[in-house]
């Protein structure tokens, strides 16, 4: 009888120790998966986004926010692409030229147009703020052949942008670079950026509420349009939600809806917070932005 034991035990013990191998091994293709994908040379999405698509997914706060903005403030835009957006804000485009028509149309053919325009007249050119373009894939020089295009008081404005290109957030201390820029900052913008892609949602919020200034705010649009739940959190009680619940349910966060687009603004908390712990546990790239599920494992 205790031999027979003995076996079970032995049995059920290889059996528990198999198990969690193969789920370690799965947690780590996932992890693999996405790194593959954000390291990859060609990666199959969106790059050259207007100001006024940014407009039209962030809503009417977040361009009344940039309008307060001066040459005292800064604006990182992570996940920028090529920094188009910047390119508007500063009035280097023409608002005659849209992203997905690289001609000239008629005005009335697009509000967006004017939006862009308008956005390039925010506020007088020597009062614009400063702003970091932030993208792995970020082509510096295709901004050098821009700038011998511009206008001396254009020129100017050139040099209030700090270009990072080459890194991923995960890897990288944004908070030196931001205190080289005398400051932090005012407004981060994430359009399908960083916290789209990211094997580590926790550590992006966690780097984006430290890099922002004490009435900043960050501005995330990272989410589908069916209530976000391509990106699920299994919280340690064992409830499902998505990732824009998981953040509204962080004790000390603000997190405010935008627009039925589900993007949202995170607001620089007045204390320290705790962000609990996520882990990927599955990573689908067929569909992007990537299909996500992450389990909280601890504080």
């Amino acid at each position: 009888m205790v031999r027979h034991l003995v076996v079970l035990f032995s049995l059920v013990i290889n059996l528990s120790t198999s198990s969690l191998i193969r789920a370690k091994e799965k947690d780590a293709q996932s992890i693999n998966e996405c790194k593959s994908l954000l390291n990859g040379k060609h990666r199959p999405w969106i790059n050259g986004r207007r100001l006024s698509e940014y407009y039209d997914l962030l809503g009417p706060g977040f361009m009344f926010h940039l309008s307060r903005l001066n040459e005292e403030h800064l604006w990182i835009d992570m996940g920028c692409g090529s920094g188009t957006a910047i390119k508007d804000y500063y009035g280097f485009y023409s608002p005659m030229i849209t992203r997905k028509r690289q001609m000239p149309v008629w005005p009335w053919a697009s509000l967006g147009i004017w939006t862009n325009y308008f956005a390039s007249k925010l506020v007088s050119p020597k009062k614009k703020a400063r702003t970091m373009a932030f993208d792995r894939e970020l082509d510096i020089s295709h901004w050098e052949e821009l700038y011998e295009t511009l206008e001396p008081w254009q020129q100017d404005l050139y040099h209030k942008v700090t270009f990072v290109p080459g890194f991923l957030l995960e890897d990288y201390d944004i908070e030196d670079e931001i205190l080289l820029q005398t400051g932090k900052a005012d407004i981060i913008t994430d359009v399908f950026g960083v916290m789209s892609y990211t094997y580590q949602p926790d550590l992006i919020l966690r780097k984006y509420i430290d890099s922002l200034s004490d009435h900043g705010k960050a501005y995330i649009l990272a989410f589908d349009t069916t209530i976000g739940n391509n990106h699920i959190v299994i919280k340690q009680d064992g409830r499902k939600v998505n990732l824009k619940r998981w953040m509204k349910e962080i004790p000390g966060l603000k997190v405010k809806n935008l627009n039925f687009w589900n993007s949202i603004s995170i607001s620089k908390p007045n204390s320290s917070i705790v962000i609990p712990k996520l882990k990927l546990i599955y990573y689908n790239k067929r569909k992007l932005p990537p299909r996500r599920t992450f389990i909280e494992v601890g504080p």
